[in-house]
């Protein structure tokens, strides 16, 4: 953050003196007020052994719907807000066919941005009164990644995406069928604040998962 800036920020909080330095506490009191759109969100570190992905994910306003590989998908009942994990064997030669897979779904409007490199691919858009934004890659010999899709007036969108990249891991797993939907809900977790960090074997299953149709 530029000298300039800081000044903005301590004369719009009412700090004083305007030194243009944020103190410790000043850049504590800045960061709650950035983050402070998340809070409602519930979010919680979720692993996901079936599909090797570590997440952190809005449990609040999605719950867990239903596997259909290289799927998984969390989504609220009203169908306005949807998490998307991807898991799937596979190599660069396989991330044009999945790009091309993903543009084929409902939810990703015509004429959405689609970049696909040697090593991963991503895709950004928006329809009407939603966006979109979906980022995968190579881990080991599959295809991993998340995607996100949020009403577009909501300002969570752009804080909420940055947290799963920032939480985002590929651990060892990979979705596929039959044997991924048949067991998707045993093998999810919810991991508590306590242990965030800690290794997954410590996380304690999470509640009850109800799958529900693809929409």
């Amino acid at each position: 953050m530029a000298g300039a800036e800081r000044l903005k920020r301590q004369a719009q909080n009412g700090y004083s003196p305007l030194t243009g330095v944020l103190t410790t506490d000043q850049r504590a009191a800045l960061m709650a007020q950035y983050n402070a759109v998340l809070d409602d969100l519930g979010i919680e570190r979720t692993v996901y052994d079936m599909a090797g992905i570590e997440i952190d994910l809005p449990t609040a306003v999605v719950n867990f719907q239903e596997v259909t590989p290289p799927f998984a998908r969390w989504q609220s009942d009203d169908g306005a807000y949807a998490v998307l994990l991807i898991s799937q064997p596979g190599d660069r030669a396989r991330l044009a066919s999945l790009a091309a897979t993903l543009q084929s779904l409902p939810f990703v409007p015509a004429g959405a941005d689609v970049q696909v490199s040697a090593t991963g691919l991503s895709i950004t858009g928006a329809s009407g009164d939603s966006r979109i934004r979906i980022e995968a890659g190579l881990h080991d010999g599959a295809i991993k990644g998340y995607g996100l899709i949020w009403p577009a007036a909501d300002p969570a969108f752009d804080r909420l995406f940055a947290r799963m990249q920032q939480s985002f891991r590929a651990i060892p797993g990979v979705l596929a069928a039959p044997a991924a939907a048949a067991q998707a809900d045993t093998a999810l977790h919810l991991c508590p604040p306590a242990c965030r960090w800690t290794r997954r074997a410590l996380c304690r299953p999470g509640s009850t998962l109800t799958p529900k149709a693809w929409c």
